[in-house]
């Protein structure tokens, strides 16, 4: 019997587990599955060698660096998300005093209203 032939099925189920691991929104679970990925890309390129697939070596390389990338992404702390409001610009539909239409009035504050909460 041929070990090496067998490397495929522990590769499989590494990239199937460190695929969910990656999914997680918990970053010590992405992070072990960047790791895992890494690991069964190894795999997959001691059976491709064994099998005679370079394309699928290839393959695995191109991803290998994808895989790093990400782990290196996710060790590096991120920075708060701050959502910043807009201010209010001046409306160029304000109701001056002598046209104190109830339509233009509203048509201002609807506008005014709607620009509070329009994220930049």
């Amino acid at each position: 019997m041929d070990y090496v032939d067998l490397t495929q099925w522990p590769a499989m189920i590494m990239t199937a587990a460190a695929a969910w691991l990656v999914g997680s929104q918990r970053r010590p679970k992405r992070s072990a599955g960047f790791w895992i990925f890494l690991l069964s890309n190894l795999l997959w390129i001691v059976w491709g060698w064994y099998a005679h697939a370079y394309a699928l070596i290839i393959l695995q390389i191109c991803l290998a660096a994808i895989n790093i990338r990400g782990a290196q992404k996710t060790t590096q702390p991120q920075a708060p998300i701050i959502r910043q409001h807009k201010r209010l610009a001046p409306c160029s539909v304000a109701p001056s005093s002598a046209n104190r239409s109830p339509r233009l009035h509203s048509a201002h504050f609807a506008y005014r209203f709607v620009s509070l909460f329009t994220l930049s």
